[in-house]
């Protein structure tokens, strides 16, 4: 299922029924180019990233957009 999460609204609707004890990953994807691709052995067209939370250090608020301000550890 991919969604496009815009709203706090929809984050909680995605969260809704997890455990608090679930841990946080990010994979930060990107795409790579069709000759890129065919290059590699198996045809996954992303390059990927894994980053095991990240270090919260900012909140701001302003006309009804919530800014995380993050640094990846």
């Amino acid at each position: 299922m991919i969604m496009n999460i815009k709203t706090i609204k929809e984050l909680k609707e995605l969260i809704k029924n997890m455990d608090d004890d679930y841990s946080i990953e990010f994979r930060i994807r990107t795409r790579v180019s069709d000759e890129e691709l065919a290059k590699r052995t198996y045809p996954y067209p992303f390059d990927t990233e894994l980053v095991e939370g990240f270090e919260y250090d900012d909140l701001s608020v302003s006309d009804k957009v919530v800014c995380f301000g993050v640094e990846r550890p």
